[in-house]
């Protein structure tokens, strides 16, 4: 019998790690949603700055051309303008870049951890089936090898 019950402890046991596995897992989920959740603002923010700074820097240059008195509708200040816009333009597909890999990586690494906490908890759950059946099957033993001693007297 106490063979039996170490078994249902064992089996308990098992069977309380595959739940905490489960737990993780769900916690690594939730991490990567909230992780997700903070990279997509900070972009937002910072693709914010961007455009404000392209804003200020093409006003400045506006302004100091006008300034001089050229003439900002056609040839090299057009030009001038147009590139730094397109420098700006730059930063931003970077930005955007570097959320979709950010993103992507966040994603990949939570389904793995994921993954592997869904096997721990499967494989926890098989130890716990198989350490009630050991037990059963000692405890069988050890009542047949009783009765066949017993029995040989």
């Amino acid at each position: 019998i106490s063979v039996i019950r170490q078994g249902q402890t064992t089996s308990a046991v098992e069977k309380y790690n595959a739940r905490v596995a489960e737990a993780q897992a769900g916690a690594v989920r939730t991490s990567a949603a909230f992780e997700s959740e903070i990279l997509k603002e900070q972009s937002e923010v910072e693709q914010a700055k961007v455009r404000r700074a392209k804003t200020q820097a093409i006003g400045v240059q506006r302004a100091q051309y006008a300034k001089a008195g050229v003439r900002l509708e056609e040839g090299s200040p057009l030009e001038v303008m147009a590139d730094t816009a397109a420098q700006y333009e730059l930063d931003l597909a970077a930005n955007r870049y570097n959320l979709a890999t950010g993103l992507e990586t966040i994603r990949y690494g939570s389904e793995v951890k994921q993954a592997q906490l869904g096997a721990e908890a499967q494989y926890r759950r098989q130890l716990a089936k198989a350490a009630k059946t050991a037990s059963y099957l000692s405890a069988g033993s050890t009542l047949l090898s009783g009765g066949y001693l017993a029995s040989r007297k």
